[in-house]
């Protein structure tokens, strides 16, 4: 982006009206510093929000420069050598990557030399970034800077970390225009665009508030994202596939721009991000006017007189007894109850006002029945219950919920001792099952009928010795089976080499297995993650070294 003219021209009126208002007094500061020849830096509010502020700042100042040259590479893409290569390509040179004039950086020391001797002539506003440590200028020809600012010139840095500057600008709060302006850029990134709105965006963000506390596995998320609709995929084979690869592009785009910490196989939001992010979104003088509304409290139901006709999202831990939810709450889509160190018991009544219900998690429950309201969940598309001590009973009444997606049980620590074998000869949608923690010795033959299932997760079984031979004969759209923690079990049944479409096989810690796999795994031609116990590693090593070209074997150690 360039701009040429008179240094005190006015910026044509609209084309700073639609930055909020934090991000135009961040910016106005800026410029006002940019007087002199120095090196500012913006981080924004934790580096949220920078990107946002640099383009305040060359919209406003580009009659100021006789030349602009911003250089955005987000996060971890910026290297030296990246850098000069835009800001050759801006001035239209061009630069070498191999020969004697590049140097261990990668920097061409010719092009570097051309652009000091074009840039000396110039007053020019260089904005670089993302930058996560000082640089050196070398890629302008010009290390020290003593002669490339001697016309009023000046460079910005932008990244998420504090680095050495003359002015250092940083927002001290966050705020929900801000918020939007970020997920507006985030939408029309290019491998986002088109895939999720801004509105959706910001819907994925705050949904990280549900569970502020720890790392979040991302297979966990992806499921949860799905059943709010946020995430919108076509019917067919690869439909998960895309589904996987859209929520990865989202993270990531999120990861550059601080908004999260993203390291696959968890995400999580950072701690002072999101306790600045939560008080936008469930303090109640604010609620009517906030993005995605949400409930998040220690301990207490919202209140007839309360203002929840818009809650979305509804977390409540260390509740001592539920009551009746106000019949205002008819737009709530995501409903997460604990009683904490105390049981709790919800009553039959329960469901009725929150017909719309996506997703549901119940962690305590003393119930011995599901409550006959829930038969009025018909769009309930996930459900989460752990550390329910009646939960062998609570899943004999699970055939109402015939259009679930995605399930997830946790038996913890009350050690039911089987699960009826047809529990899950009614669940016909579901896609993803994942038992937990459970001390059953055998697994219910109706996980076999599951046939759209595309994610089986059997972990940490504290007795669990083999699966039947015939397990699997029908599961062939299952893409990834992980079976971590299952010390116990001995072997896998053949049938695992009919999973056609099998890219992932996670049996981290199964160190019990004492069965030869590599008959079964040669049979996976599609399999693209192994994950193996690592005293087994060197038995491996000859298939890890026949597929090391399309394959990722990893021992225990390695995978997370």
């Amino acid at each position: 982006m360039t701009g040429r003219g008179g240094n005190e021209s006015a910026v044509a009126e609209g084309e700073l009206k639609n930055f909020p208002h934090d991000i135009e007094s961040a910016g106005e500061k800026l410029f006002d510093c940019i007087t002199n020849p120095k090196v500012s830096f913006i981080r924004g509010f934790e580096g949220v929000g920078r990107w946002s502020i640099a383009e305040y700042l060359i919209r406003k100042s580009k009659h100021v420069f006789d030349l602009q040259i911003p250089v955005k590479l987000l996060g971890e893409d910026f290297s030296l050598q990246k850098a000069q290569k835009e800001i050759a390509s801006k001035l239209g040179m061009t630069t070498s990557t191999d020969g004697d004039s590049v140097d261990e950086d990668g920097i061409d020391t010719e092009t570097a030399t051309e652009i000091c001797t074009y840039l000396m002539g110039q007053k020019f506003l260089l904005v670089i970034g993302d930058v996560l440590k000082d640089i050196d200028f070398k890629l302008i020809g010009d290390p020290h800077l003593r002669k490339v600012l001697q016309n009023g010139s000046e460079i910005v840095f932008v990244g998420p970390n504090d680095l050495k500057s003359n002015v250092a600008i940083k927002l001290e709060d966050l705020s929900m225009d801000m918020l939007r302006a970020e997920a507006s850029d985030i939408a029309n990134s290019p491998l986002i665009k088109g895939i999720f709105t801004p509105d959706t965006v910001l819907d994925c963000f705050f949904y990280l508030l549900l569970f502020p506390d720890f790392s979040i596995g991302v297979v966990w998320l992806r499921w949860r994202w799905r059943a709010e609709g946020f995430i919108i995929t076509e019917e067919g084979e690869e439909e998960d596939l895309m589904m996987f690869d859209k929520v990865d592009a989202l993270l990531r785009e999120l990861h550059v721009r601080s908004k999260v910490v993203y390291d696959y196989p968890n995400v999580k939001m950072p701690k002072s991000l999101a306790e600045k992010a939560k008080s936008l979104v469930t303090s109640r003088q604010r609620r009517a006017s906030t993005h995605g509304r949400f409930w998040i409290e220690d301990g207490s139901l919202p209140m007839e007189d309360d203002e929840v006709e818009d809650i979305q999202r509804m977390v409540v831990l260390k509740i001592p007894k539920l009551s009746p939810l106000p019949q205002k709450c008819s737009k709530l889509s995501t409903l997460f109850l604990s009683g904490g160190d105390l049981m709790i018991e919800i009553p039959e009544t329960f469901f009725e006002q929150i017909q719309g219900l996506r997703v549901l998690h119940l962690d305590g429950i003393v119930n011995e029945s599901i409550p006959k309201s829930a038969s009025c969940l018909h769009n309930l598309r996930f459900l989460r219950l752990s550390s329910c001590p009646h939960l062998q009973t609570l899943l004999s009444s699970f055939q109402i919920f015939d259009k679930l997606e995605s399930l997830e049980l946790s038996d913890g620590f009350y050690s039911i001792p089987s699960i009826p074998d047809e529990i899950f000869q009614h669940m016909k949608n579901l896609r993803y099952l994942h038992l937990d923690e459970m001390q059953i010795t055998s697994l219910p033959s109706s996980i076999s009928m599951l046939h759209n299932l595309r994610q089986l997760c059997l972990t940490d079984f504290k007795y669990l010795e083999r699966i039947p031979d015939e397990f699997f004969e029908d599961l062939r759209q299952l893409r990834t089976l992980d079976l971590r923690g299952n010390s116990t079990m001995e072997s896998l049944p053949s049938s695992i080499s009919g999973l056609v479409n099998l890219k992932e096989l996670i049996l981290f810690e199964c160190s019990s297995l004492k069965m030869n796999l590599l008959p079964h795994l040669r049979k996976l031609s599609k399999l693209e993650v192994l994950v193996i116990p690592s005293c087994q590693s060197d038995y491996y090593q000859d298939y890890r070294t026949e597929r090391m070209s399309d394959q990722e074997v990893r021992a225990d150690g390695d995978f997370l």
